[in-house]
């Protein structure tokens, strides 16, 4: 299936929306992708579903397997990445930046991200990938609020695409995200 880009490129068509009854493999992405801090209990992200805003979008391969998602907050005027993963056994295949450059070029909302600001070689790699993609490292960020009971502190900065955001901006978004997202 092919689709046109923002930049007006024909596109394979890589991203769909999930089949709710999929969702379960998206979860078993999200634990092996992220520290329990990061994610919330399997009913908590199910119920995320409910609001008109969640969506998402997936990868599925020639076996109707989940390979890799991309979860979204979308909003009038920015959409917010919640969670983006790849499965382990299809990481290293170029499918995480096709599947990010599928999404960037879906329309021209200013797309928000989050990373942790700890200097290790993870986040500093992280960091690094979403710039070779064409997102801006703000000086903006916040801790993150609590996603369940076992939490430890996730120091977060932002990440935009496909501008730098000003201080004004963030605090928009940040009001926007919080009190949907973190309520």
């Amino acid at each position: 299936m092919l689709f046109i880009g923002n930049k007006g490129v024909k596109m394979l068509k890589i991203l769909n929306k999930l089949k709710l009854t999929d969702f379960a493999l998206i979860y078993n992405i999200m634990e092996l992708s992220f520290p329990s801090s990061e994610i919330r209990t399997y009913e908590n992200e199910l119920d995320l579903f409910k609001n008109a805003n969640y969506h998402v979008l997936v990868s599925y391969n020639i076996n109707m397997n989940i390979d890799g998602f991309i979860a979204e907050w979308d909003y009038k005027d920015f959409r917010y990445i919640e969670h983006f993963a790849v499965h382990p056994n299809a990481r290293g295949s170029g499918l995480g930046s096709k599947m990010l450059q599928e999404y960037l070029n879906l329309d021209k909302k200013l797309v928000y991200i989050e990373v942790e600001s700890q200097e290790n070689q993870s986040a500093k790699r992280r960091i690094q990938y979403y710039q070779r993609m064409g997102f801006f490292l703000s000086g903006f960020g916040y801790v993150q609020p609590l996603l369940r009971e076992i939490h430890s502190e996730v120091n977060l900065k932002i990440m935009t695409y496909p501008i730098k955001i000003s201080e004004a901006d963030f605090l928009k978004y940040k009001k926007e995200i919080f009190e949907s997202v973190y309520k």
